[in-house]
């Protein structure tokens, strides 16, 4: 539901969700959000956060309808490792 609400402008203004996911390839930080380019000429955005025993991630790939979120209550659990697992295993190739 997040990731649809960003989407469709439900969330935030359309100008506002322009500035948050547009990367130039130079600025890779950005409203909380890091940017990195991976494999295939693929841009992705994704924010890792933790507080008191809870772990997220959101990996969300730019030039498709793809999104990945994974919450835990483990906070040993790096789910930035598993969730680009998941991404990984959305493809044949690796992404990143």
């Amino acid at each position: 539901m997040l990731n649809c609400a960003l989407d469709e402008g439900k969330l935030l203004s359309g100008d506002m969700t322009v500035k948050l996911f547009s990367w130039d390839g130079q600025q890779p930080y950005r409203y909380g959000w890091n940017r990195a380019s991976i494999r295939a000429n693929r841009t992705m955005a994704f924010h890792h956060g933790g507080i008191n025993g809870y772990t997220a991630s959101y990996l969300k790939l730019l030039d498709q309808e793809i999104a990945v979120i994974v919450l835990s209550n483990v906070s040993t659990m790096l789910t930035s490792t598993l969730a680009g697992v998941i991404v990984n295993a959305l493809g044949e190739d690796s992404l990143l």
